[in-house]
């Protein structure tokens, strides 16, 4: 796993290193400036709180064997049985810290890093359960617990006219979740269209957009297989498990604000409404 004091170093590094650099920033500062832009200072550091909650969609589920001669078996038996994850719905906690440069009087680019925590709530459905045992539920539910080290990278175009702006961002993280073999990577876009009050308080609303679609596997967690179905599998050794996932509905809103303390210091707080919904509160200082 990815050492965050590790992340955290070498973000704090980078910042060092930049520190020259940052009262020049952004390239065409003074161009901007001469125009009426505020410019802000031209480097920050970031601590982030993001709490998500949000319903996966599952296409299928595949139970892989380290027999392959029974492969073939085993896959008919799931079919038969109608196996599937009927609803996936996980609740993730991440905390990061997130060095960025202004460039460009409209170009910010970002880099992360973090821990992230979280649990899944897993619906199971058993289209056939009669069938293979008349004591065995159609549908039950299990929890899992889950965390990982995060790394990302992003950048956002920013435009403003008069006391009004937009802003657009994308960014690309991976995640060392603990219980998946390779890493759960999500690519995040958003719009956002706002209003500044003051030179302290501007409000925004807007779009966000999540696209997280991979195929996942890893060891088969404790509660998605019921003993009845092991029993009758007739002593295949199951190995993993492998799914198909998406983001159910991919678009949230979003509103948010953020209040500048001063020329170094600012806070912003945003939330999401949606199948995606949480909040997000963020403490800022430029340098």
């Amino acid at each position: 796993m990815i050492n965050r004091w590790l992340v955290a170093s070498i973000i704090c590094f980078s910042s060092h290193a930049f520190a020259s650099l940052c009262d020049g920033l952004p390239f065409y500062k003074a161009e901007a400036e001469a125009r009426g832009y505020d410019m802000p200072l031209g480097c920050g550091l970031s601590v982030v709180y993001n709490h998500l909650d949000e319903e996966i969609a599952v296409d299928g589920i595949n139970l892989l064997s380290k027999n392959s001669a029974n492969q073939s078996q085993l896959n008919a038996f799931i079919g038969q049985a109608g196996l599937d994850i009927e609803e996936l719905i996980i609740e993730v906690d991440t905390t990061i810290l997130r060095f960025d440069v202004w460039l460009l009087p409209f170009l910010n680019v970002y880099a992360l890093g973090g821990q992230t925590s979280g649990t899944a709530d897993v619906s199971v459905n058993i289209a056939n359960a009669a069938l293979l045992d008349p004591t065995l539920a159609s549908q039950y539910t299990f929890d899992v617990d889950f965390e990982g080290d995060t790394l990302g990278l992003g950048f956002t175009l920013a435009y403003g006219v008069d006391k009004f702006f937009a802003s657009a961002d994308v960014n690309y993280s991976q995640t060392d979740v603990d219980v998946l073999d390779d890493n759960a990577s999500a690519l995040v876009s958003s719009l956002r269209f706002g209003y500044q009050f003051n030179r302290s308080l501007r409000l925004w609303t807007g779009l966000i957009y999540e696209d997280i679609e991979e195929t996942v596997n890893g060891p088969i967690p404790d509660g998605l297989i019921p003993p009845e179905i092991v029993g009758a599998l007739g002593g295949i050794e199951l190995d993993k498990f492998e799914t198909d996932t998406r983001a159910n509905d991919p678009i949230s809103n979003i509103f948010g604000l953020q209040y500048n303390i001063n020329k170094h210091w600012n806070f912003g707080l945003e939330g999401a409404v949606g199948d995606r919904s949480g909040y997000l509160a963020q403490l800022n200082y430029r340098f």
